[in-house]
């Protein structure tokens, strides 16, 4: 490590790919913002890649935004399980409150048929599902002290820094 970095710099950058510990609503918010932001340069430096190296045009592109891809999607599950653990929560319960309304929403949306009633109702369950996940993971407060996933995120900086040793 050169001068000047801190000795926790790769060690919470690895945390970032972990699903273990907590971490707090101001972490989460962080982690999915920046990954919302980072989804808009992907195209752009696909489309440069391809341009740069036509003969097998587009492959180079494809394996350079699903490797992005991936990295956004591991980083961001990471973050909302750790969010989930702080809340005392499994990690699981990230699947009805985000998976299941994704995949309802994106198989409605790629339907050609009208939107039916039934179809209705399923869309307004699915959005209150990924609402009611928003509201816990992004809104309401973290369980107070340890929890079976960790210490407490806000109890002290050492927490913060001991959260994924």
């Amino acid at each position: 490590m050169g001068e000047g970095l801190s000795p926790y710099t790769f060690r919470d950058f690895l945390a970032l790919f972990s699903f273990r510990g907590r971490t707090t609503r101001t972490g989460f918010w962080i982690i999915i913002i920046l990954a919302w932001l980072a989804r808009f340069p992907v195209p752009r430096i696909t489309e440069s890649i391809a341009a740069l190296n036509p003969n097998p045009r587009g492959l180079m592109a494809v394996l350079v935004s699903g490797t992005l891809a991936g990295i956004l999607v591991w980083v961001t599950t990471a973050t909302a399980f750790r969010r989930l653990h702080d809340r005392d929560t499994r990690g699981w319960w990230l699947v009805p409150r985000v998976l299941v309304p994704a995949m309802v929403l994106g198989w409605l949306q790629a339907r050609d048929a009208p939107l039916s009633i039934i179809a209705g109702l399923i869309a307004l369950l699915a959005l209150a599902l990924a609402l009611w996940g928003l509201i816990e993971m992004g809104f309401r407060r973290g369980t107070k002290g340890d929890n079976r996933f960790g210490s407490d995120p806000l109890a002290s900086p050492d927490a913060v820094a001991d959260e994924f040793s």
